[in-house]
């Protein structure tokens, strides 16, 4: 997809790629800093068969160690992207910090709850970048309006943060232990 989405003659654009498709090409990017280890998970997702997304990524020989002490956690969390084997190796020497970018765009905010508490399990620290919300449609539109929708037996409006939160993060570059983290609201850490 990539190949044929890059074109081979001078002067001419990149093509389209399909919505759908995007996250096929995306890739997770592994960072060193002396013996930090840091994964930026990018929008990679599990993958529909054993040689794409991190399932492809865990039965490559030659993946590198992806044990971290910092992951951004991939495609805002969503359960598609959360693969517990990658986060066993993640978390193989140490729990790691991890950051989620929420997603607000679709018909149901990421992350969920449930996809939080399975990274929790294998997180030291899980910084989230805003709080995503749902509100009753009564209190956006007109109670006529959300009555006669055919179909749609119950539905929420998902609220948009009026800002993105940001976590700055001071790790050792020896240990990977925190020494500093700074949130700029709305950012928050989730706890249980």
């Amino acid at each position: 997809m990539l190949h044929k989405a890059i074109s081979i003659k001078d002067g001419e654009f990149l093509s389209d790629i399909n919505d759908r498709k995007h996250n096929l090409l995306s890739s997770a990017i592994l960072c060193k800093i002396g013996s930090l280890s840091l994964v930026f998970g990018s929008d990679l997702k599990n993958g529909d068969n054993e040689h794409m997304g991190w399932k492809g990524v865990m039965r490559n020989p030659d993946s590198p160690e992806l044990a971290a002490h910092f992951v951004k956690v991939p495609h805002h969390g969503s359960e598609n992207a959360f693969y517990e084997p990658v986060w066993k190796e993640f978390s193989k020497n140490c729990s790691p910090v991890s950051v989620i970018t929420p997603y607000n765009r679709a018909f149901d905010a990421l992350p969920r709850l449930e996809v939080i508490r399975a990274i929790a399990n294998f997180s030291n620290i899980i910084a989230i970048t805003a709080k995503t919300r749902t509100v009753n449609p009564n209190k956006i539109y007109n109670g006529k309006i959300v009555k006669n929708l055919h179909g749609v037996k119950s539905w929420k409006y998902i609220v948009k943060p009026d800002q993105i939160g940001c976590v700055k993060l001071s790790q050792s570059s020896i240990n990977g232990d925190v020494f500093d983290i700074d949130l700029i609201k709305p950012a928050y850490i989730f706890s249980q």
